[in-house]
């Protein structure tokens, strides 16, 4: 439960009984791709969109994930 009051004096309230990803309201691959570019795209020089959309087409194993962000990574 978040509760603001305003200046104005007037009160709002929200209660979310099951935020996003939660078992009861579930997670889609878009919201997974978006949580993805969000958190790696400055790793990735720009490119986590692209990584994310390969990483969704098919669900690759473990070690093609390390290889897409290997190769989608900027060079040190």
């Amino acid at each position: 439960m978040v509760a603001l009051t305003l200046r104005s004096g007037e009160r709002i309230e929200e209660r979310v009984d099951h935020p996003a990803g939660d078992p009861e309201s579930g997670i889609t691959e878009r919201d997974i791709a978006e949580k993805f570019v969000a958190l790696t795209d400055g790793l990735l020089g720009g490119r986590a969109a692209e990584v994310a959309s390969r990483l969704l087409d098919g669900a690759p194993a473990a070690s093609e994930v390390v290889r897409l962000t290997r190769a989608a990574a900027p060079a040190r």
